[in-house]
């Protein structure tokens, strides 16, 4: 429930259509956070992930470590630096990435 909470506002606020945010409602659609990065030991403002204009899109380069829940997530937030270096909070912004996105790569370890 957090996490569609989150998830709903972020969504609001970037202008998302309606029938995302009814379907987070309805538990169709299952937005996952992908934020945290190995380098970051916890601080929320460490994104080294980037995202460049590429035509009429955005193209999103690195790695983010232990996205909860990811193989039932039917939309990605990625988080992504436009600006700024790791550790400061200007210039990260959030993309709604499909997780069959071209490029989009994952790496599912089980412990033994």
């Amino acid at each position: 429930l957090p996490v569609a909470v989150m998830a709903a506002r972020v969504l609001i606020e970037a202008g998302a259509a309606s029938e995302l945010i009814a379907a987070i409602g309805t538990g169709e659609a299952r937005p996952i956070l992908a934020h945290g990065e190995v380098g970051a030991y916890g601080a929320l403002d460490w994104v080294e992930t980037r995202a460049v204009k590429s035509g009429a899109g955005w193209r999103i380069s690195g790695k983010k470590s232990l996205v909860h829940a990811a193989p039932f997530a039917t939309h990605l937030i990625v988080s992504a630096r436009t600006s700024g270096e790791p550790g400061s909070s200007a210039g990260i912004s959030l993309f709604l990435v499909a997780p069959e996105a071209r490029g989009l790569s994952s790496l599912n370890a089980r412990l033994a």
